[in-house]
């Protein structure tokens, strides 16, 4: 379970419409996590030592050791480290899917490449055996996971959206997005 939005208190949800958790519009972290990937893009390891100082913040918060200097070294590593950063600290808070379209890195097959919005995708680690004849547990990497769907993603497509059907009859000027 995520302890993110959690409120552990005696008196939490007693009713549901008073609770003590304020709602997150904007996290400092974030902020941090914009301001270095903007970083790793414009300078790549030009700027790696403000980049670092900038996780560090976020990694000493929570306990975490400190980015080793030595092994970002390219630009390449830089944004690598930016994005995996992203991943790990907003887990579970929906900006993930918007990431991938933004780094224009969602067509990748996520067995191949761990990331990615394309390929077969598996979930909790499974007993082999399965719980019923539509079981469809697989080993991957040597580890039994739950097959959960097939993902499919079309990038002449799927990294810009449709413009309303109502928007372009209200603007006869406006022009559908290509492959739509």
């Amino acid at each position: 379970m995520w302890n993110k939005y959690v409120d552990w208190s005696p008196y939490a949800m007693n009713d549901i419409l008073d609770c003590t958790n304020d709602l997150i519009m904007l996290r400092y972290a974030e902020v941090l996590l914009i301001r270095a990937e903007a970083l790793a893009e414009l300078y790549g390891a030009g700027s790696k030592s403000d980049i670092c100082d900038l996780l560090d913040q976020l990694r000493k918060r929570c306990g975490a050791g400190l980015i080793h200097r030595g092994n970002y070294n390219s630009k390449e590593d830089i944004i690598d480290l930016v994005r995996n950063e992203r991943r790990v600290e907003l887990a579970g808070e929906g900006l993930r899917y918007f990431d991938l379209l933004r780094w224009k890195i969602a067509e990748k097959t996520t067995t191949i490449y761990t990331y990615g919005l394309k390929g077969d995708l598996y979930g909790a680690y499974m007993r082999l055996d399965g719980v019923g004849k539509d079981d469809r547990t697989v080993l991957v990497d040597g580890v039994p996971r739950r097959y959960v769907e097939t993902r499919f993603f079309d990038p002449a497509k799927q990294y810009i959206n449709p413009i309303p059907q109502s928007e372009i009859d209200l603007n006869p000027n406006l022009k559908q997005n290509p492959n739509w």
